[in-house]
Order: C-alpha cells, then sequence, then structure tokens
C-alpha cells in the first residue's frame, strides 16, 4: 500500500514539472523584445529589461526610440 501512494506522488509531482514548464513566462524569455520610450533612457530601458526578466546589461536603446532587451 505504501509502495503505491509513492507512485502516484512521484506522478503527481512529475505532471506538476511538465505544466510548470509548458507554461508561457517561465524562464528567460526568448528572442528579443521592443518597447517604445520616447525619449529612451539608458537606465529607464535596464530597468524595464529587468523586470521583464532578462538579465542585466542586455538592454539597449534603439535609434528608433525604442527600448530593446535581448
Amino acid at each position: 500500500m505504501a509502495t503505491s501512494s509513492i507512485n502516484h506522488v512521484h506522478f503527481f509531482i512529475a505532471i506538476l514539472c511538465i505544466a510548470f514548464l509548458l507554461t508561457p513566462g517561465h524562464g528567460l524569455p526568448p528572442g528579443k523584445d521592443c518597447v517604445p520610450r520616447d525619449p529612451c533612457s539608458e537606465q529607464q530601458c535596464a530597468d524595464d529589461c529587468l523586470k521583464m526578466g532578462y538579465p542585466p546589461g542586455k538592454s539597449t536603446c534603439s535609434q528608433k526610440d525604442q527600448c530593446c532587451c535581448d
């Protein structure tokens, strides 16, 4: 009986892990995101990228008044 319940617990945990990995928004964002900023300041852009989950140093202001996170 104990073996059966342990197997059910492991199965439940495995399903939760798979669901977590398949849920959008977890981990690093893929690709490059750009948001309009007029004017674009390097500090504000860096703060915005950190809030979106990008690591520090991955933000740039483009010539089109956009903050891009990579």
